[in-house]
């Protein structure tokens, strides 16, 4: 792992020094997401999230099997989990992930995961 070293600009803007931009395979125009990782962490995603138009976010409440009957659900409609993170709360466990799919399957995604025991919550929403 290597450190680098850039300061933001009076505009809120971030250079990224073109040796880390090479290594990632960074290009003009791509997105980039920003997520917060602790206090005072920032991890930045470049490259696989640009095909990622699909958010999915679960909650559940038996998260050894309704994360595996998730799973199945997610691969039975052609998902492609391209990032995801769980995060345990209260006896609970809730599950992000951004995904690439056939928006045309998100209704009927919705409701064979809203069937399935373990989960309390579930909300899809289309990325643009």
């Amino acid at each position: 792992m290597r450190f680098y070293k850039t300061k933001v600009d009076m505009k809120g803007r971030v250079s990224l020094p073109m040796e880390i931009r090479n290594i990632v395979d960074m290009r003009y125009g791509d997105e980039l997401v920003l997520e917060t990782a602790g206090n005072r962490e920032l991890v930045i995603s470049p490259v696989a999230m640009r095909k990622a138009n699909t958010s999915v976010k679960i909650v559940f409440t038996d998260f050894s099997s309704g994360f595996r009957k998730a799973m199945k659900t997610l691969v039975a409609h052609k998902a492609d989990i391209l990032r995801s993170e769980s995060k345990s709360d209260d006896g609970s466990v809730h599950w992000n992930a951004l995904v690439r799919m056939n928006h045309s399957q998100i209704q009927k995604l919705t409701k064979r995961l809203e069937k399935i025991e373990g989960i309390a919550g579930l909300k899809i929403t289309k990325e643009e």
